[in-house]
């Protein structure tokens, strides 16, 4: 089996759960933190989480050499998603872009991203990776490509399912 099979494979399950945890959220919470038995939980909510994940699908599509044009999002995104900017409560929804809309740039730079690695041949995959700072992660543009699609997300979408839980909403399994 292929490098870019088993990274992709993986990918699609993981897609498949991010799926799954949209399901019974309501998009006029979806950008607010947790409801507590103390109060509001300051943690990432499914806005900032769905948005921070759609700004890395056309840096590594970028990565391997494909044309990342499917995965671009607005150039908001950055200063609202990045690495290291923090998630803010947003009560009347003047801060971040809708659920609906983050979603979407989601699931569509998902699909552009796993469909990049599909096309690579394990030669491909191998080549070291170009971003100096993503070294440390892995030397490889596959083991970018897994981290940022399976681990780097799963990371994030267990926030979400965890958001879920306080907000009395079940299981997305």
């Amino acid at each position: 089996m292929s490098q870019a099979s088993v990274i992709s494979d993986c990918a699609a399950r993981v897609s498949g759960l991010g799926d799954a945890l949209l399901n019974g959220i309501d998009a006029q919470r979806a950008a607010r933190f947790a409801n507590g038995s103390g109060g509001p939980i300051n943690a990432n909510h499914p806005v900032f989480v769905y948005g921070h994940l759609s700004l890395y699908n056309a840096m590594l599509i970028t990565m391997l050499g494909k044309d990342a044009s499917d995965a671009k999002v607005p150039d908001t995104y950055e200063g609202l998603f990045k690495h290291g900017v923090e998630c803010v409560d947003d009560p009347q929804g003047e801060v971040y872009p809708s659920l609906a809309e983050v979603v979407t740039h989601f699931k569509r730079g998902t699909q552009a991203a796993i469909k990049a690695v599909e096309s690579c041949t394990d030669e491909e995959l191998d080549a070291q990776t170009p971003e100096e700072g993503f070294r440390s992660l892995s030397p490889t543009v596959g083991g970018i490509a897994n981290f940022l699609l399976n681990d780097h997300t799963m990371f994030h979408l267990g926030q979400v399912s965890t958001w879920r839980r306080c907000e009395g909403l079940g299981s997305a399994m």
